[in-house]
Order: structure tokens, then sequence, then C-alpha cells
């Protein structure tokens, strides 16, 4: 586990103790900056020698113990950030064997014992297997990952601790050993873990107004620098010499991101803020992470109501932006940048209408460099025009235009960002996630609700969105790494009599935890571009997303196409779910039907939300229900409503049973799943967010190849992915 200490109490941090003799296996205690392990009620106590962990510092401990060894020093070791630490106190000899106690597995403290920790713990995990010293540095350093994953050898039980609310610490090895938090210890900043491979990152920007230069192909080194250490305390100042990363290192939760049409009226809608900058020397800035898909001329974020009610909107075509102003008094068109089609970049306006010249009141940015200007039609306003327009991204209603491509990460400030600002966000020294203590900021967006029709903003005021038209949740940007606030240097599985852990001196946003590809300064555009998962080494907590969730049997879900190219995916999926809730009751006229992929640890892949109401006719996209209100049909031709999602069929059984449902349905478009996200779990929600906190929906995780039905099985080298 990691674990951070506030306070040199001697006090219980993991155990399995109860109350009467022969039950207790055993607990540890930290006190000061030493360890107590006490076995079988207290008939073995082993100390440690103090370790160099300080109080309020992250640091990782890991606890083995082997009952075949010949000596206590080989039954019995204690590492601290990698490295073992000696003992001064063996008082009876390490038992070779555990007492079997009926006692339950506690951290956080013992309430047989009333000792009870005081600090943070995240990342625990449990093994039925004593692992080498090796394999302790690894998971020390990240290179097998700080968070676990669910295929190590050995692991009995593993604990995130990332659920937003709750009650529950769920296990994601698989083996559903859920814990219950009791008395309701406070959710915090925790770690930042589990790396996860750069998405094609475009050259490192230097400065702004520097050229692209490719930096030297990167190496991974034996053991690289953990960068799991850190609470989110840092006050360092970011530079401009950082590489940039955009999907350098995971938050936890799903990192997905908002996949736009373009040709099916699809946006993110947030109604007029009332605190969006207006009027003389008005200050903004936009930034947000794109990726365009076709070179069609799209508005891609604008407040724009129609004639006299718009401030501006923002277009992309081909390789430039127009920044259009107050119904066209004012035009600004960029020179082309090197951002081609395909691939993920930063793109930031800034507004400052308090400038002397069009080119201090308006700079574009794209990875951090301004972009200059090749028009100007008239000059830029010294003043934004006070619309009651709403906010909108991914396309602008009032005029039609539908951006084609992927938005995540979207952020509005009432300030004009400095050009180091838009370099640090850029290479996430700040967080291209952004913080609601950012200076100014009046909405923030990071588009990772795993289901549902909403934008939640994170900036505190609240704007949220809502997604209009289904624009489908797809694997996004990850981000929002954490400075460290006091790193600690990589170590070795060497056994250190006293071991020192000297602080780094200089500070990375960017984790040397994973090789990234060689970085060009001219990319080439890919015309079929790939997806790299975000659960390459897990990042999120496998929390159910139903309530209470039913299972799915007669479960089948089929992929072909997979991936050949992305985008043209042919996807089918079936089940039958038995409710135990039936009020509201089951209507997806009123309430649509939503559905879920995720991979075995709960890391969204894609979801789609098919919304609510009836057809008026057998052309129009809707819903039907037959004559007996049992059978309800959805179909959509052009595939545009619902993310690719062509049909769906939802049944009720009551002669079979009460609360019987079975769904089925079949869609074209993005819908790709990669070897690493299998197997898979399909969650279905007979409607939207009410339903599912009322527990109508089912799930299913299926088992890897190779394992008894249902199980998931990649076919035609990863063309067909059939799960039953």
């Amino acid at each position: 586990m990691w674990l951070r200490t506030d306070t040199s109490v001697q006090a219980v941090i993991a155990a399995k103790v109860a109350g009467g003799a022969n039950n207790s296996t055993f607990f540890v205690e930290r006190q000061d900056q030493h360890f107590n392990v006490n076995f079988a009620d207290f008939t073995s106590v082993a100390v440690t020698a103090d370790d160099t962990a300080a109080l309020g510092q992250w640091f990782h401990f890991a606890l083995v113990y082997n009952g075949a060894g010949t000596t206590d020093t080989d039954k019995l070791t204690i590492y601290v950030d990698g490295t073992s630490i000696p003992f001064t106190v063996f008082d009876g000899p390490i038992p070779a064997s555990l007492v079997d106690s009926t006692a339950p597995v506690e951290f956080g403290g013992s309430q047989a014992r009333t000792s009870f920790f005081t600090g943070r713990i995240d990342e625990v995990r449990f093994y039925n297997v004593a692992e080498s010293a090796s394999t302790i540095v690894a998971h020390y350093n990240s290179a097998v990952g700080s968070c676990g994953i669910n295929s190590d050898s050995g692991l009995v039980a593993g604990y995130h601790l990332d659920e937003a609310s709750g009650s529950s610490a769920i296990d994601y090895s698989g083996n559903a050993h859920t814990g219950a938090l009791v008395n309701a210890p406070a959710r915090v900043g925790g770690l930042v873990c589990c790396p996860i491979v750069p998405v094609t990152p475009l050259p490192t920007m230097t400065a702004p107004g520097a050229t692209a230069t490719p930096p030297p192909a990167p190496t991974v080194p034996p053991n690289p620098t953990a960068t799991a250490t850190q609470p989110n305390t840092s006050t360092d100042t970011p530079t401009s010499t950082f590489t940039p990363t955009p999907t350098a290192t995971a938050c936890g939760g799903n990192q997905t991101a908002l996949s736009f049409a373009g040709t099916s009226s699809q946006v993110v809608s947030v109604s007029d803020f009332a605190a969006f900058p207006s009027g003389l020397h008005a200050q903004l800035t936009i930034e947000m992470w794109l990726r365009t898909d076709r070179a069609v001329q799209s508005v891609i974020v604008a407040k724009h109501g129609g004639p006299n009610n718009q401030t501006l909107f923002v277009e992309r075509w081909d390789q430039h932006f127009n920044i259009n102003f107050a119904n066209f008094t004012s035009v600004a068109v960029t020179a082309d940048d090197a951002a081609p089609i395909g691939q993920w970049f930063h793109f930031a306006l800034v507004y400052d209408g308090s400038g002397a010249s069009d080119t201090d009141r308006l700079t574009v940015y794209v990875n951090g460099v301004s972009i200059p200007f090749s028009v100007f039609v008239s000059p830029i306003p010294d003043s934004l025009v006070d619309s009651a327009a709403p906010v909108e991204f991914g396309g602008a209603q009032a005029r039609s235009s539908f951006f084609a491509g992927l938005i995540d990460e979207v952020q509005f400030y009432n300030v004009a960002e400095s050009a180091s600002a838009i370099l640090a966000h850029y290479n996430n020294t700040l967080g291209t996630c952004g913080a609601s203590s950012d200076s100014g900021l009046v909405a923030g967006y990071h588009l990772d609700e795993a289901i549902g029709a909403g934008a939640m903003d994170y900036g505190g005021n609240p704007h949220n969105g809502t997604l209009v038209n289904a624009p489908a949740r797809v694997a996004g940007v990850v981000c929002c790494p954490i400075v460290p606030s006091t790193p600690t240097p990589s170590v070795t599985a060497t056994r250190t009599p006293t071991p020192t852990r000297t602080p780094t001196p200089t500070i990375t946003a960017t984790p040397t935890l994973t090789a990234s590809p060689t970085l060009t300064a001219t990319p080439t555009p890919t015309p079929t571009p790939t997806r790299t998962p975000t659960s390459m080494t897990p990042s999120a907590t496998p929390t159910p997303l139903c309530v209470g969730a039913a299972g799915i049997d007669l479960t089948h879900v089929t992929i072909s196409k997979n991936g050949s190219p992305i985008g043209y995916e042919q996807l089918r999926a079936r089940g039958r779910v038995q409710l135990t809730t039936l009020i509201p009751a089951v209507d997806p006229i009123a309430n649509g039907f939503t559905f879920a992929l995720t991979d075995a640890h709960g890391t969204l892949i894609f979801s789609r939300s098919i919304p609510g109401g009836q057809a008026p006719d057998l052309r129009t996209p809707g819903w039907r229900v037959n004559s007996g209100h049992t059978r309800w049909t959805f179909r959509d031709s052009t595939a545009t409503v619902a993310g690719g999602i062509t049909s769906v069929v939802i049944s009720d059984q009551p002669n079979v049973a009460p609360g019987r449902y079975s769904f089925a349905l079949k869609g074209h478009g993005t819908f790709q799943v990669l070897p690493a996200e299998v197997p898979v779990q399909l969650i279905a929600i007979f409607g939207a967010e009410p339903q599912r906190a009322a527990g109508q929906c089912g799930q299913r995780l299926f088992n890897p190849n190779g394992a008894p039905p249902p199980r998931c099985t990649l076919l035609r080298s990863g063309g067909l992915l059939s799960c039953r």
C-alpha cells in the first residue's frame, strides 16, 4: 500500500485480528518512523529500524511473509520505497504458518484493538504469494503499475480507493472482496499512478514562437523513477522546457473524450455564462484538446445565437483556424499549423481587448506555440458583444455547422492567459485538465463522465453542459499529473542496512516510465488513426455503473471489422436481465436506453445513450411500442442519433417472470476494442441516470479466452471480438 502518516502516534495500519484468543492472524503498526509486526496474539513480534519516510510524505510500504523461510529474516521482510528495512527486534521466532483467524481484514486501523491510523492510505493490495524483492521494486517504481493489475500473480484483493462516493472499497482483482468504509473515512486527493502509453504526441515546443525540434528517441531505464508518491501540494514554477506528453499520466476514473460525427447536429451546449466576459477591454481564454477527422470547415466552439446575438465563433478548416467576432464585423484567419488530421493537439485562443494592435488582442496557440495570422478582416474589436446565446463546443446550432472529430479537456477563462501559462498547460505542468483554483477559470470540462447526457463543470461555478444529439464517449487524453512535492529516486532490489533516499532536485511533469514513440518535427497525416487504450495499465476503479446491478444472462457481444480501420466496426449485443426494481416503470419512449462497454478494470471503452422519444412515422428515427406495451423498438437508419446505433429492441417478458427484460442492439461506427481491453464488461441501463440510480440495469463481466463461458475471444487477428 501507499501511506502518508500524519502523526507519530503508534497505530495499526493493517490487521486481521478480533477479540478473544486464537483469533488473530497478524497486525501491523506504524510508530514514529518504524513498523511493529505482531503475529498470533503476540507470540511473535518484530520491530524494524527507523526508515526515512517522514511525516506528511507519501511512501510505498510492503510486507512479505514466507513461512518456508529458514530464519526470521527469510520469513519476514519489510520494504519502504522498494528498499528492505532491517529489524532491530525479533521477540519470539517468526511462525512457520499463520493462524487461520475468522477475523475481518482491516486497514486504516483495528476495531478489535481500538487502534486507528492518522494519515492517508491508497492503492492497497493483498497477495497469497511472497513477492520477490525485484517485484516490490517494480511496483514501487510503477513499472508494473503502482495501482496493481488484476493479472498480478497471487493477487487476492486490490483496492484503488478511487470511488467518487459511497461507503464501499471495490476490489478490482475480480475476486469480489469488496470492503466497507466504517465511520466514513474522508476521500481526499490521492496518488497519481498507472502510467499510460502516449497517443501520438506532437513535437516538443520549447517556447512560444519557437520552432519544433525533434528530441532523441526516449528509452526506458531499468528501474523507472517512481511518480506515484506525490500529493497535490506542489508550488513549483513551470518552465518552457518540459516535454509535451498529452497522455502521460492517468488521474484515475474514466479517461474519455467526446466524438462528434460532423453531420448529426451534435454539440455540448451550456446555458449563457453569467460570468462570460463581455464589454470594453474584456479578456477571454479558451483551451481544449482536439483531434480533427475531416478537413471540412466547421465550428469547434461558439457563443452564437443568430444575427445580433453573437459573441464569437471559431472554425477549424484544413490546418488553420477562422475566428469570427460579432456577426462577421471582425474575422481573423491563422496560417497553417502542423497538426494533421487524425492526431491530437492542444488548442488555445487568447483574447485581450486592451491590446494595442490586432496581434496584441488575439493570439492562437497550437501545442503551446503561437500561430501567425494570414488574414485580418477589419480590426479585432476592443470589446466583446454581450450575447445571450449559449456557449457550445463541437459545433454551433445557430450556424448549422458541426465538428467532425474528438474534443477533450475544455476550459474557459475570463482572463487573458500568458504565453507561459498556455505552454505550461500544454506540457501538463499545470495539468491539461486545468484546476478549479486556476486564476479566472469560469468553466472546465473533463468530459470523463461514464454515461449520461451531461458534461459536468469542475470549475465550481457550476456551468454544467448538455450533450445534444448524443456525441459518443470514446477514449480520450489522459492528463492531470501532479508535480512531486518530495520526489524520491529509483531504487534497486538490494537489501540496504541503512537506506537513504535523497530527493530528486529536478522536478519533471513527464514520467519516465514508458517509452514514447520517436517524435518528428513534421508529422505525417494519419488517414486511419488507431486508438490507444486507457486500460493499457489500469487507471480506473471498477466501480459498477449500476446501483445494485443485476447480472446479464444469455449475453452475447460481437464486434466485427474491429479496427480495420477504426470507425467501421459492426456492433451487435444482446442479453437478458431480471430486474428487482420496477418503480419507475420501464419505458424507453420516456427514458431511452443506455449501454456501455468497459474493460475488466472498469475503464470505459465506449458508451451510447439512446434518447427517448416516439417516432412520428416509419422513416423518422425514434422509438415505437407494440399495442401490449411489452416490446419497444428504436430504429435509426442514418446511425446519427446515438453515435452509430441503428436499432435497439427491448422486450418485457412478464409471462416468464415479472421484471424479466431482454435487449438487443445493432450499430456501426467507432466501436473498436483493443486486445489490451479484453475481456470486457457489458453494462445495460433501461433508461438514463434516474433508472441507473434505481437499479434498473444489469452488467456482465466476461471471462478471458480459455476460461469457462461466458468468455471473450479475439479471432481473425483481432478483427472479430466474440463474447458469449
